[in-house]
């Protein structure tokens, strides 16, 4: 118990909410960007690249969530270990 709310305490104390929604605002900016980009592109054209780009970011978040997560493990453990329990 003491670990899964340690991590979860440094999700809070990073900021990763914060971060999470401001990589997702900034990806979907990208897609508008490009949607708009290729207005006058054929139809499939359009949705092969959409999709491309769909894909990619969406790997790039999830690179983005482990770094994340790693560092709440980190910090968690630390936080667990200031109040007292063993992380060992």
């Amino acid at each position: 118990l003491a670990v899964v709310l340690g991590h979860e305490i440094a999700h809070a104390l990073a900021q990763h909410g914060n971060e999470r929604m401001s990589q997702g605002l900034i990806s979907q900016l990208g897609g508008l960007g490009l949607a708009i980009a290729m207005q006058n592109k054929p139809q499939q054209t359009q949705d092969l690249f959409l999709q491309s780009y769909g894909v990619g970011s969406s790997l790039g978040l999830l690179a983005y969530g482990r770094k994340q997560e790693t560092e709440a493990d980190k910090i968690g453990l630390i936080t667990m270990a200031m109040a007292g329990y063993d992380p060992n």
